[in-house]
């Protein structure tokens, strides 16, 4: 971001469906040359699987909060980021989308690990 407000390089496209409000004038890459593209990068919270409801809520809350923080959002906003709120319920539904869709991406690719 630092390099794009210094002049330093420019921006082409965004990588979300929607322009980011931190660079209105830079079109999506869906808008620009490959329709329906969308790519995230993200970050999300786990804890282990038996945790208690109740501790996840209050863990939900706390992380909530913290990205509502003025610091936290500058912190954020600052390397390009945009802080994004995502319901608990809408969290596994979300991962699950975004595993099989980069698993077919590997596949077709042929990475392998070894």
């Amino acid at each position: 971001m630092g390099q794009i407000q210094g002049g330093t390089v420019r921006a082409l496209a965004v990588s979300g469906t929607q322009r980011s409000p931190l660079l209105p004038d830079v079109p999506t890459v869906a808008e620009s040359a490959v329709p329906e593209y969308q790519n995230y990068v993200w970050f999300g919270l786990w804890a282990p699987k038996k945790t208690p409801q109740p501790i996840i809520v209050k863990l939900h809350n706390e992380v909530e909060k913290a990205l509502a923080e003025p610091i936290v959002i500058k912190r954020i906003t600052a390397a390009a980021g945009e802080p994004f709120h995502m319901p608990i319920a809408e969290m596994t539904p979300f991962v699950k989308v975004e595993i099989a869709r980069w698993a077919d991406v590997v596949k077709r690719a042929g990475v392998t690990v070894q």
